[in-house]
C-alpha cells in the first residue's frame, strides 16, 4: 500500500518465493495440506471414541496407526485410572462417615457425584475436540499422556 517492499524473511516474501519457484500463482494448496495433516478416517474416528470408553481404549491403542488416536487412547486410559483411584479413595472414607456422621456421608456423595460429572464433561469435550483433529489436554492427565 505504501510502496515498501516486504522484509526478505517475512511470511509474504517467503510464500511469494515458494510460489514463484514452483511456477504457481495464488493459493499454495501443497503447503496448506502438509501443515494440516491428513484428515481422520471413519476408522480413526471410531477408534478415537473407543479411547474414552474404558477397556475399549486398549483396542484403540493397539489398532490405531495415527499418533493422535493413540494419544487420546492414552489420555482416556489415564482418566479411567484416575476415576478408579478416586472411587477407591472415597469408598472407605464414605463407609466411615456413614457410620458416624450422617451429614458428612451426604457431602461425600455430592463430592463424588461432582467429580464424576466433571470427568464425564471432560470426556465429552475430549471426544469432540479429538474428532475435530485436536488434542484437548486434561489438567495433569494430558501431560502424563504426552510423557507415555
Amino acid at each position: 500500500a505504501w510502496g515498501l517492499a516486504p522484509h526478505p524473511w517475512s511470511v509474504q516474501s517467503i510464500t511469494a518465493r515458494t510460489l514463484d519457484a514452483r511456477g504457481a500463482t495464488g493459493y499454495n494448496s501443497v503447503m496448506e495440506a502438509d501443515s494440516l495433516g491428513p484428515e481422520l478416517t471413519d476408522q480413526d474416528r471410531v477408534l478415537l471414541v473407543f479411547g474414552y470408553l474404558g477397556p475399549l481404549a486398549l483396542v484403540s491403542l493397539i489398532a490405531s496407526r495415527r499418533e493422535l488416536v493413540k494419544w487420546h487412547a492414552k489420555q482416556g486410559l489415564l482418566l479411567d485410572a484416575a476415576m478408579i483411584a478416586v472411587h477407591l479413595l472415597f469408598k472407605p472414607i464414605h463407609s466411615l462417615m456413614s457410620q458416624f456422621i450422617t451429614p458428612m456421608r451426604d457431602l461425600f456423595w455430592a463430592a463424588n457425584g461432582l467429580i464424576l460429572l466433571g470427568a464425564l464433561i471432560g470426556t465429552l469435550v475430549c471426544i469432540v475436540r479429538g474428532l475435530e483433529g485436536e488434542r484437548f489436554k486434561l489438567p495433569g492427565i494430558g501431560y502424563l499422556a504426552d510423557w507415555l
